[in-house]
C-alpha cells in the first residue's frame, strides 16, 4: 500500500499516512477552502489501510488550528478509528496540542466522549 504524503500549506495540514512505517499523522493548521476535497483522500486511504492494518496502529493528531468545518471531518476519521477498534483492532489516538491553546485540548476531549478508542492527550515539545 502507497504512502499518503500530502505537504502543508499555510490552510492545510501535513498528512503522513504510511503503513511500511506504521507512522499516522496529520499536523499544523486545518481550514481549506472546501474540506471535503482536502479530506476525502486521508479517508479513502484509512478505509483502504483498515483491510489490511498492522497489527497496532496509533494515529496521531497534531493540529496548531482548526475550523468547524475541519473538526467535523477529522471526526468523521475518529469514527471511523472508533469502529475499527470496536472491531478489535489494535488502534489508539494521540491528540497533541500546545499547552497555551485550551481549545484544542477541550476539542479533543469533546471528540473523545463519544468514541471507545482509546485517546492519550500529550502536550507538543
Amino acid at each position: 500500500m502507497e504512502p499518503l504524503i500530502i505537504q502543508s500549506t499555510t490552510n492545510t495540514p501535513s498528512v503522513r499516512l504510511s503503513k511500511q512505517t506504521n507512522k499516522f499523522l496529520i499536523s499544523g493548521v486545518s481550514l481549506p477552502e472546501n474540506v471535503l476535497d482536502f479530506y476525502r483522500p486521508v479517508i479513502d486511504w484509512i478505509i483502504k489501510y483498515f483491510n489490511d492494518p498492522n497489527p497496532e496502529s496509533v494515529f496521531e493528531f497534531k493540529f496548531n488550528y482548526l475550523n468547524t468545518a475541519s473538526s467535523k471531518i477529522i471526526n468523521n476519521i475518529l469514527q471511523i478509528l472508533d469502529e475499527q477498534y470496536n472491531n478489535g483492532m489494535k488502534v489508539k489516538v494521540a491528540w497533541y496540542y500546545d499547552l497555551e491553546d485550551a481549545e484544542t485540548k477541550e476539542l479533543g476531549n469533546d471528540l473523545s466522549e463519544m468514541l471507545d478508542i482509546p485517546m492519550e492527550f500529550l502536550v507538543k515539545e
